[in-house]
């Protein structure tokens, strides 16, 4: 009977230290599992921190994109007047030229080459020039402000 007891006493050590053991483990277990559950919900809050700025960097870069096509065109508008204005100064150029040229033959069969021309005259060719150089002049102006984005 004495022996009865001891294996009783041991058995019962066995299952007490056998259920103290299992309860460590369940606890152990819950506590993991909790931790993984944080680290979880944290992952998913930089998760979607990062996708949102993700997306902040994709808009700002499509903006970017459409900025840079804007300039592109103006760039290609503006060469293309640059064009325009240097082959109607060229032109208004070969036309002064070739008036002078005209008036110098003029001259020269009128017998008049080393005579003072009259005022009259020298007003009027001065009137002329400066009626062709103002529309030239207001021409690039316009063109100047419409490569600038001041027109219309």
């Amino acid at each position: 009977m004495f022996v009865k007891k001891i294996i009783l006493i041991v058995i019962t050590f066995i299952a007490v230290s056998g259920f103290y053991r299992a309860t460590s483990a369940v606890i152990d277990h819950i506590r993991y599992v909790r931790s993984l559950e944080d680290s979880k919900s944290q992952l998913e809050s930089e998760n979607n921190t990062l996708s949102t700025a993700l997306q902040l960097s994709e808009d700002a870069r499509s903006a970017m994109q459409v900025e840079n096509e804007r300039i592109k065109e103006l760039e290609k508008d503006y060469q293309r007047k640059a064009t325009e204005l240097n082959n109607r100064l060229t032109k208004q150029r070969e036309e002064s030229q070739n008036e002078i040229t005209r008036l110098e033959a003029a001259l020269r069969r009128a017998g008049i080459s080393d005579v003072r021309l009259p005022d009259d005259v020298i007003r009027m060719q001065r009137e002329r020039a400066k009626a062709i150089n103002q529309r030239a002049s207001e021409y690039y102006r316009g063109s100047h402000q419409q490569t600038a984005g001041h027109s219309d």
